[in-house]
């Protein structure tokens, strides 16, 4: 899950964040869809991989709980 800082520039994590899911080329490493999910603490994954499930569904855990990102 990448992470755009709240204050660009800085590079440090704050509470404010957004948090994207991104789907990136095993071969080339280069992100190739990615889409926001949320802003702010109670999403951070805390940099763990997640879970893959059957269909594509993605659980990821976070501080205050698990997401599930799923294809549309």
């Amino acid at each position: 899950m990448p992470r755009e800082p709240a204050e660009p520039g800085t590079g440090a994590p704050s509470a404010r964040d957004q948090l994207s899911y991104a789907q990136i080329a095993p071969r080339t490493r280069a992100v190739t869809r990615s889409r926001p999910l949320a802003a702010g603490a109670p999403y951070d994954a805390l940099r763990q991989v997640g879970t893959i499930a059957p269909g594509g569904v993605v659980y990821e855990g976070t501080i205050t709980g698990i997401l599930r990102i799923a294809p549309r």
